[in-house]
Parts: C-alpha cells; structure tokens; sequence
C-alpha cells in the first residue's frame, strides 16, 4: 500500500475515462501524451504535470507547488521527447500544493491535449484510479501509469491524500 498525495496522482482525474468501457491499455495510451515531467535544469528530482486548458498562445500545466516552487532552472519534457523552458509558475493561494505552470509552444498553439478533470467529490473507498508519473528503472526515468484503488481518503493541510493499493 502507498500513500500518495492526492496531486502526485492527479492524472486519475480524468475520472471520466474510469467509468467507459475501455481496456486499461487503451486508457493509459489516451492519458500518455498529456502527462509531463518537471524538472530543474541543474538539480536532481523531477515531478509530474499534466495538460488542461488555458490561455491561448501557451501550454498549461497542472501539477504540486512542492514540485516547481524553487527558484532555479526550470523545465519540462513532454510525451514527444521535447524538452520546453519554464515561462511562469502561479503557485495557488491559501497553501494549496497546486500550481500552473506555462510554457509557450512552436508556432504559438498548444497542441498537446489537456485533461477533463473530473469531479474528486466523487472519488470513494474501493474507486478505481490511473496513477502517472516517472519512476527510476534500472537508473532510467521511464514514464509509467499503473491502475489502483482508494484504500483510504485523508483531508490535509495542503490538500488531501489518497492512500492506494496497486493492481
């Protein structure tokens, strides 16, 4: 069992793909292209994002405060292989672990897809959910999403936590 911080699996908030009758294959080759990792240039870590919608002429990216909230170097690599400078961070207010993150694309159009977030009211003990992110294989940062269920739902300070077994 894992605890993970509700944000560090934001990607299963494309709740809407839970309830279809997709294979879990095909939901996690839908997720893929909106995931990113985030990471300082000159740093060790890295963290994940995701795609949603935003302004016109950038990228926008969802992901944890934690992950992006020092000053430094800052850089993101999308499902192509791309690697995108940083433009700005909006850390949310009221010590909410969120932040927007931009970064402006070729030709000024994002055509990478965001994601639907869904409703987390709905998320309950026993829900299935997509976890996303980029753990070190073999010293390799290798993209993965793996298929879990809440095992427990905690409110926290900064947000809330989603303790998980893996399937």
């Amino acid at each position: 069992m894992k605890s993970l911080p509700r944000i560090l699996g934001l990607t299963f908030l494309a709740l809407t793909l839970t309830n279809c009758s997709l294979s879990s294959e095909q939901i996690f080759s839908r997720l893929e292209p909106s995931i990113v990792r985030l990471f300082y240039r000159n740093e060790p870590g890295h963290g994940t994002g995701f795609f949603v919608w935003g302004e016109k002429g950038v990228c926008t990216l969802l992901t944890a405060a934690h992950v992006v909230q020092k000053e430094g170097e800052r850089a993101l690599q999308t499902e192509d292989e791309k690697v995108w400078d940083v433009a700005k961070v909006e850390i949310f207010p009221r010590d909410i672990d969120l932040a927007l993150v931009t970064f402006r694309p070729e030709g000024g159009k994002c055509n990478y897809p965001a994601l639907k977030i869904g409703n987390s009211e709905s998320l309950n003990t026993g829900s299935s959910i997509y976890i996303s992110g980029f753990p070190i294989r073999r010293g390799k940062l290798v993209p993965q999403s793996v298929l879990g269920n809440v095992t427990r739902l905690d409110n926290l300070a900064r947000g809330y936590g989603v303790n998980n077994s893996l399937t």
